[in-house]
């Protein structure tokens, strides 16, 4: 069975940049004295920049702009990553990627990150000429689990609305499943960034079609099953 078009989350699915970016939330936080804890900002995982600065009040509690936001939370990734903040690339991501445009699947890179964030991460990737586009976050308006950014994502692909069920949307936090399902499509979550059951951070995968360890153990027979 062949999908429709396939749609690939970035952060937690292709490369692991959460935990980073939840530290440069924290620095940045700390620095205007809000003191959030970690268990204050595990509920943001898997959402877009435009709801976790509305969902931490930041122009309230800190007046700063969204963008002044933004700059000072990607200035300090960018710090903590020169020091040696692991980002890893997440095994099999790149890989069925390739397997899918091979099948002539329209591949789309659809995130919560920023369109810079994503074109970094694009090319470090080196997928650039293996998708045939890219959503980010400011070219849509209601982040996941809004299901807004996967239907739009279909429109820009040129799904009609009777095929999306037969789209693939592979994802690995519980927002993100749960705008797949939303916006009708079969969903894949892998939970090789997954943190353990106990921590502040860790994603209900349930809602998922199928949940596999690790993307690279997605075979033919996987396939099958989460296409339904």
């Amino acid at each position: 069975m062949r999908p429709a078009a396939a749609f690939f989350d970035l952060d937690g699915t292709l490369i692991d940049r959460e935990p980073l970016m939840q530290q440069a939330v924290r620095d940045i936080t700390d620095a205007a004295g809000l003191g959030y804890t970690e268990d204050d900002l595990a509920p943001l995982v898997g959402r877009a920049w435009q709801d976790v600065y509305v969902a931490l009040d930041i122009e309230a509690r800190a007046a700063l702009t969204f963008a002044s936001f933004i700059d000072g939370v990607m200035g300090r990734g960018q710090l903590l990553m020169d020091e040696g903040f692991p980002t890893p690339v997440l095994e099999g991501g790149v890989e069925l990627i390739e397997r899918l445009r091979v099948a002539d699947v329209p591949v789309w890179l659809v995130t919560g990150s920023l369109r810079r964030e994503a074109d970094v991460a694009i090319r470090r990737l080196g997928i650039g000429a293996l998708l045939n586009g890219s959503l980010a976050a400011e070219e849509y308006g209601r982040g996941k689990p809004d299901p807004e950014c996967y239907l739009t994502a279909a429109g820009l692909a040129g799904v009609a609305d009777g095929d999306r069920a037969r789209c693939l949307v592979v994802e690995d936090s519980e927002p993100g499943v749960l705008a797949g399902v939303a916006a009708g499509m079969r969903v894949l979550a892998t939970a090789a960034a997954n943190r353990p059951a106990d921590h502040p951070s860790h994603q209900d995968l349930s809602g998922a079609h199928v949940v596999v360890r690790s993307l690279a153990d997605v075979d033919d027979m996987i396939m099958i099953t989460v296409l339904g």
